[in-house]
């Protein structure tokens, strides 16, 4: 959590995208609107043959999203409302999916799952290419995803 604190205070969530919104699944964000603001990997809560002490996830919890062991930065995700049972224990399977926060009530809830979404990312869907946000910057969502 003091790592989202921090992230907040250095305001580089001020005008952040929501790059990956998939109903009943997740909402993903963090990816810095400045190339050059772009946060460097940060290591896992936990090693990766300890995964014991991880709480359950349920709907309206925040973690660092991953793709391999200490590849974090400043992307995280809301599990959202509704996600079924054995999604909920499949997140938190990885050391990099650590929960930090959730959202607090009912009706913060309900705002997350109305997030409007594009769809799942390639291979996946047809929504954002986290990719070429990262390559292109913001100028990518602005052409593709209006």
């Amino acid at each position: 959590a003091a790592r989202f604190l921090e992230l907040v205070t250095n305001k580089l969530f001020d005008g952040v995208a929501l790059t990956r919104v998939v109903p009943r699944f997740l909402t993903q964000f963090g990816i810095s609107t400045t190339l050059g603001e772009r946060v460097p990997n940060i290591l896992d809560d936990v090693p990766s043959n300890d995964i014991t002490n991880v709480p359950p996830f349920s709907p309206g919890m925040m973690a660092y999203a991953g793709s391999g062991p200490n590849s974090r930065t400043s992307e995280m995700f809301f599990v959202m409302p509704n996600c079924p049972q054995h999604q909920l224990n499949a997140f938190g399977e990885n050391p990099w999916e650590t929960p930090f926060g959730r959202v607090s009530d009912d009706a913060s809830l309900a705002i997350v799952g109305s997030f409007y979404s594009y769809g799942d990312m390639p291979p996946w869907g047809k929504g954002v290419q986290p990719q070429s946000v990262y390559s292109e910057g913001y100028s990518y969502l602005k052409r593709e995803f209006p």
